[in-house]
């Protein structure tokens, strides 16, 4: 029972008068004008379940927008605020923006599609995320899904694309941006990076890197889930594990192939014919991906 009703139970139980009754009319009214004040003023009776009034929740660098929760909402920017600092370790930059990154949960997968026809985008229901590059806050846009770790994999995904873009203002070639993008993507499951590894290496769905490093972008929608998982996976495997072209722990110097300075002149649209890495491919293609072959990641 709220207040006023608890005030109005105590005034009718008293003997009224003229001048009670004019008094508890005028109380009563004071007390409903109150409680409606109090009850357009509290954000709990607001129904999120509509777009027009979805969940908005500002992070340190990103404000999500969903109809599912609040709590939903906080996580994901959360967790886009790590990755953030993934992405500057990785590609060698401090840039954060000025302003919140967007991100927009679509309820449906028909919203989302709608909004990708909207802003005239390349939009793919296979890969569950894009950058809205045409759209005038430049958001992330995505769908609800009930798989939380797929759910934030497809974010960060576009998420790549769109601090790639903010912060460079580059587009590097189709391979490593979307090799980029599936590579942070696999930061959430990396026990499905060794399994995916497994199934692809000695699978008909495996091509060449030499292959797949000259695709077009829709030569590589034609199969998006193996070609980009391929891309991610030895974007990992060169940054991580292989010796002569991982990232230098602290303290080391960088491998004279290095991946990591290869993939940072590329972002920033700079010439990067002439790095270790560059010669390593020109000479030794074929020996790297038989390396990476035979490869197996940790679970």
């Amino acid at each position: 029972m709220t207040l006023p009703l608890l005030l109005l139970g105590f005034l009718s139980a008293v003997p009224a008068t003229d001048a009670d009754t004019a008094y508890e009319r005028v109380l009563t009214r004071a007390l409903e004008r109150a409680e409606t004040q109090l009850v357009r003023g509290t954000d709990l009776w607001v129904d999120h379940s509509t777009w027009e009034n979805a969940w908005e929740v500002s992070s340190e660098h990103y404000t999500v927008r969903t109809t599912d929760s609040r709590y939903l909402a906080a996580d994901i920017g959360t967790g886009l605020d790590i990755m953030l600092g993934h992405f500057q370790n990785i590609l060698g930059t401090t840039f954060t923006p000025d302003q919140p990154f967007q991100v927009l949960i679509f309820p449906r997968l028909s919203e989302y599609n709608v909004f990708g026809n909207q802003v005239g985008d390349e939009h793919s229901s296979a890969l569950g995320s894009f950058y809205a590059v045409q759209d005038p806050r430049l958001a992330v846009a995505t769908y609800f899904i009930q798989y939380p770790t797929l759910l934030r994999m497809w974010i960060t995904h576009a998420a790549t694309h769109q601090f790639v873009d903010r912060a460079f203002q580059s587009s590097p070639p189709t391979p490593i941006s979307e090799g980029l993008a599936s590579y942070f993507s696999l930061y959430w499951d990396r026990r499905l990076a060794a399994e995916e590894h497994n199934r692809l290496k000695d699978s008909p769905a495996y091509i060449s890197l030499e292959t797949l490093f000259g695709q077009s972008y829709q030569a590589l929608m034609s199969d998006p889930n193996d070609r980009l998982m391929e891309l991610g996976l030895f974007f990992n495997y060169l940054l991580h594990y292989r010796e002569d072209t991982r990232m230098a722990a602290e303290g080391e110097e960088e491998p004279e192939n290095s991946f990591a300075t290869y993939l940072r002149l590329v972002v920033r649209g700079q010439d990067a014919s002439q790095t270790g890495f560059a010669r390593l491919l020109r000479n030794d293609f074929a020996a790297v991906e038989e390396d990476f072959r035979a490869f197996s990641f940790p679970e």
